[in-house]
């Protein structure tokens, strides 16, 4: 799946503030097992299974911050439907520049 490559993440946090301390050892597990370039695949390709099974193992808070950390350049409707439906729960840590929300209203 991953790489050896090394992680930064705090330097990750700096360019992305919806990596926060409670997340940030997940997150660099994230990006080193290759569960970041898995979920985009799955994103474009509408792999609902894979999104499944990333919420079945505890990766969610890692795909929002991911996700809304690339909002700005990128758009995850496929991710944005499927948690909508499947677990509307999960729909608050969901960020949508679009509808003049600020960072600061999101975290915490």
């Amino acid at each position: 799946m991953g790489g050896d490559e090394q992680i930064d993440i705090e330097q990750l946090k700096k360019m992305n503030p919806w990596i926060t301390d409670d997340i940030k050892v997940m997150m660099g597990r994230f990006y080193k097992e290759g569960i970041k370039s898995e979920f985009e695949k799955a994103e474009k390709g509408n792999i609902t299974s894979f999104f499944e099974k990333t919420y079945d193992s505890g990766w969610t808070d890692c795909i929002i911050a991911h996700r809304n950390g690339c909002i700005g350049c990128s758009i995850f409707n496929n991710y944005d439907d499927w948690i909508k439906e499947n677990h509307p729960e999960a729909t608050h840590n969901l960020f949508y520049p679009w509808k003049s929300q600020s960072e600061k209203e999101w975290i915490k």
